[in-house]
């Protein structure tokens, strides 16, 4: 919404909740914007000029497909599930100690 200059502060005061739910469709329309990246799953917002910008300056369809925002936001998904945290980690070696004690 910040690309539209309006705040979620707004709604209510200066802007109507009409005019901010039209705000929200229109940046769900619009692949330039973080909303739309983020729903979407991609890597980063990209408008469509800079997509085939990308595409184009990539030099072969194998390396434009590993440089798109989606692909690479699936990446970053695929990474994040294999991640492990501390406390799941501590959690498995509690149980491999208990299962050999």
């Amino acid at each position: 919404m910040r690309k539209y200059g309006v705040s979620p502060g707004d709604i209510g005061d200066g802007v109507t909740f009409g005019e901010a739910y039209d705000l929200v469709v229109a940046a769900m329309g619009d692949t330039a914007t973080p909303l739309y990246a983020a729903v979407q799953g991609w890597a980063f917002p990209a408008s469509f000029p800079e997509l085939v910008q990308l595409a184009s300056s990539a030099g072969s369809p194998d390396a434009a497909r590993k440089l798109m925002p989606w692909t690479l936001g699936a990446e970053n998904r695929r990474r994040e599930a294999l991640s492990v945290s501390t406390a799941e980690r501590a959690e498995a070696l509690a149980e491999l100690q208990a299962m050999f004690a």
